[in-house]
């Protein structure tokens, strides 16, 4: 499973960057329930760390969302709660939208990032661990990157960033039942998988655990374990040195060229500019279909992409395409 720190960083990056309105306000009340959204996509993939038994089918769900229909759950939920708009209370309706638009921000963050990871260690499946420790990586150099400009950088091992997903609780928020109750809901019919919303509120859980055992000033013997060592995320200070290895792509380990075919792609000057550029035309046409009824949502807003290439799904993977999400303008 890859990390999920980088989608948390990026939803939490994007309310500096809204303009003053209603839909900065809705996700500033909402943020817990964007943060867990933003990490939807891989919830399934930490059942390991659940309240339960590891169940090979959880797996294969995480699976199903990054490479089967792709885009139908998403659609469907904004449709829902559009739908049932009068039978929502105000908070049910502003923390579902909340999650389900974090939920879209993972499909478009993995379509802009992930040609790029690709690109760096190779296919996804013949490359896991990888592919696992790359994105880590960059998890770390975001954080450090992000916070730098506050003039206060932060190390992520110091950070507990990830405490931030225990307040996706229903203590806290009676409202949580309801949003997975959909979440559950629209597995069911989008992949013919039954879920309870407490087994999901589980892997919620599992997440943070792992995110919890990854983080920390681990001692240095388990660092010299690479079994171990690739579930640990790096200290800031290890990467610094060599960080162009980690955030420029020239030319990829498997390919002549690159996915843009550019001289070099940057993460940072390059990916995280792509994904706003994206994401935040669309979360403004969501909050405008759900919220004033003004348009529609169709898989040109939202493409069916595979979420590991970021090529269509109808392309088969084909490598000389450029990334969907790279090709809108």
């Amino acid at each position: 499973m890859a990390s999920g720190i980088t989608h948390i960083l990026l939803m939490k990056n994007m309310q500096s960057l809204l303009p003053d309105g209603k839909l900065k306000k809705l996700l500033q009340s909402g943020r817990d329930f964007l943060q867990v959204g933003a990490v939807g996509p891989d919830l399934p993939y930490a059942s390991i760390a659940d309240d339960d038994l590891f169940f090979k089918t959880q797996s294969e769900l995480a699976d199903k969302f990054h490479y089967e229909k792709t885009n139908e759950l998403i659609l469907r939920a904004f449709q829902e709660i559009k739908n049932n708009s009068n039978s929502l209370t105000a908070r049910e309706k502003r923390f579902m939208f909340s999650f389900f638009l974090g939920f879209a921000s993972h499909i478009v963050a993995d379509g802009i990032i992930h040609p790029f990871v690709r690109d760096m260690v190779g296919n996804y499946k013949e490359n896991q661990t990888a592919h696992r420790v790359l994105e880590m990586q960059l998890d770390v150099l975001l954080f450090y990157h992000l916070t730098l400009k506050s003039n206060a950088p932060i190390n992520l091992n110091y950070s507990n960033i990830h405490d931030e997903l225990i307040n996706f609780d229903n203590n806290f928020y009676p409202e949580v039942g309801k949003v997975l109750q959909l979440f559950s809901k629209l597995i069911s019919e989008v992949y013919q998988q039954n879920y309870e919303p407490a087994l999901i509120n589980g892997w919620v859980n599992g997440l943070h655990r792992m995110f919890g055992v990854a983080e920390g000033e681990h001692p240095k013997i388990y660092r010299l374990v690479s079994f171990i060592n690739e579930f640990l995320f790096s200290d800031y200070n290890d990467l610094c040195e060599k960080n162009k290895e980690f955030l420029i792509l020239e030319k990829p380990k498997d390919r002549d060229y690159n996915f843009l075919r550019k001289e070099q792609i940057h993460f940072f000057d390059d990916c995280l500019p792509q994904f706003y550029k994206i994401f935040i035309p669309l979360a403004n046409k969501c909050y405008d279909y759900v919220y004033n009824n003004k348009g529609e949502l169709t898989g040109s807003d939202i493409p069916p992409i595979d979420l590991d290439t970021g090529r269509n799904l109808a392309s088969k993977n084909n490598l000389d395409l450029i990334p969907t999400l790279w090709s809108l303008t």
